[in-house]
């Protein structure tokens, strides 16, 4: 009977020792889980990228000014991709309008409002038509 209880005894101290590992190793995780997401208030924004986008129906010979938050501008002169020169961080808001309109063309743009770098601005430039008086 002695040998039985003896042994109930040491498994009983195997058995705490054991959830007293379990209960340290928990803490250690739950520590470093919370250390690892921080609030990064203290960070720097990162880069996101320039704003960009895609033209298309500018005419042969055409200019097209584009403005960035009433300062940054680019200039445009042909069809297809383009990218503002100054990026944008994460966290900044931008705001794309055309401030010069192309001879006899009307543009506009789609998706010019947001936050971030902007990867799939359209701008759409179409003929102006004029109605006879």
């Amino acid at each position: 009977m002695d040998s039985i209880e003896s042994h109930i005894n040491n498994l009983s101290v195997t058995l705490k020792e054991h959830m007293n590992a379990i209960k340290i190793s928990l803490a250690i995780a739950s520590l470093t889980f919370l250390v690892a997401c921080g609030d990064n208030s203290n960070s720097e924004p990162r880069q996101a990228g320039p704003i960009s986008g895609t033209v298309m129906g500018l005419s042969i010979g055409n200019e097209l000014v584009l403005q960035n938050n009433d300062a940054n501008t680019t200039l445009l002169s042909v069809n297809g991709n383009f990218s503002f020169a100054t990026p944008v961080s994460d966290q900044e808001s931008y705001s794309v309008t055309v401030l010069t309109q192309p001879t006899s063309q009307i543009c506009t743009v789609l998706n010019g409002n947001g936050t971030g770098a902007m990867v799939n601005l359209s701008i759409t430039c179409v003929p102006v038509t004029y109605i006879p008086s």
